[in-house]
């Protein structure tokens, strides 16, 4: 476990002085902190759980658009195949999203459905996991 200097420097435990201003480990020296790193490990867990659904709905809009059609991927002409597609996805992204943020146990159901409301449509535009972070981090409990 690490300790916190007063400079605010974060020193691994076996450290006698500060690597910052060189004092001394005070007896009494502070455990650092790990919230930082958890937050971190909570979104990346979401995104990776965003991508498997990202993934798993368009193999279901594939699956599904080619199965049970004599003729292959046909479709009448007021069907577009892109919005079946996309509808497939948002459907997934939407349930998978609530999915990752609902598993830490930290946040509410309503909290998650915000957060991926905001989340579809940023990764929608921009396919960036990092700008969707950056974008729906308001809706994020610290």
């Amino acid at each position: 476990m690490s300790w916190t200097c007063p400079c605010t420097a974060t020193q691994p435990d076996d450290a006698k002085f500060c690597d910052r201003c060189g004092q001394p480990k005070q007896p009494g020296a502070m455990p650092a902190s790990n919230q930082s790193s958890g937050h971190l490990w909570e979104l990346v867990a979401i995104a990776a759980v965003l991508m498997v659904g990202g993934i798993f709905g368009t193999l279901v809009a594939v699956m599904s658009g080619g199965l049970g059609r004599g003729t292959g991927a046909q479709t009448s002409s007021n069907q577009d195949p892109r919005s079946a597609f996309q509808q497939s996805f948002d459907a997934s992204f939407k349930a998978s999203c609530r999915q990752a943020a609902m598993r830490s146990g930290h946040i509410s159901e309503a909290v998650a459905e915000n957060y991926c409301g905001c989340a579809l449509p940023v990764f929608n535009q921009t396919h960036d996991m990092a700008k969707v972070v950056a974008s729906c981090k308001q809706y994020i409990i610290r």
